[in-house]
């Protein structure tokens, strides 16, 4: 009798990968999990305590919902690549526009807000404009939301449909 000392990949899992790709498979899963959980953690603290609600928390909240999601995109992405020839999502064009529509809006509203606390960081230290932060809030709504859905036209204004980015 003898023993097999070899393993298979999981079932629905693509066959063929080259291991050294997995390493980047894991490196990106526990990031874009740490990224999760620090991200809602922000959220939950935000929202559980009332006195930390200023101006600038506020943006933190905002780019670490940004950067959570951002952060969940890159793990569809990894469900993707990894299980993209199971039944569920059989090399489903729509999982994929999903995940990278996900992906380029949320990496885009990540870096508008990032941008927007640097400046209001400059405002108020700088400048000494202490209530900088809060007056132009409405704006920087417009400026870190808006920039990233419109990304998604093509040159003639229609929405591209062919947004695939997957792994």
């Amino acid at each position: 009798m003898q023993l097999s000392t070899t393993t298979s990949a999981p079932h629905s899992a693509k066959s063929g990968t080259d291991s050294s790709e997995y390493v980047y498979v894991i490196m990106t899963a526990i990031t874009a999990g740490l990224s999760i959980f620090g991200g809602s953690a922000i959220c939950v603290l935000y929202f559980a305590f009332k006195d930390m609600r200023s101006p600038g928390r506020q943006l933190l909240l905002y780019v670490a919902f940004s950067d959570a999601m951002l952060a969940l995109g890159n793990l569809l992405g990894i469900i993707w690549y990894l299980y993209s020839d199971s039944e569920v999502i059989n090399r489903s064009e729509a999982f994929c526009d999903f995940q990278s529509a996900m992906t380029i809006y949320f990496s885009i509203t990540s870096f508008s807000w990032t941008v927007t606390i640097a400046v209001c960081l400059f405002a108020s230290v700088v400048l000494a404009k202490t209530q900088f932060t809060s007056r132009y809030m409405k704006l920087f709504h417009v400026i870190s939301w808006l920039p990233g859905g419109t990304s998604f036209q093509n040159k003639d204004g229609a929405f591209d449909k062919y947004l695939c980015v997957c792994f």
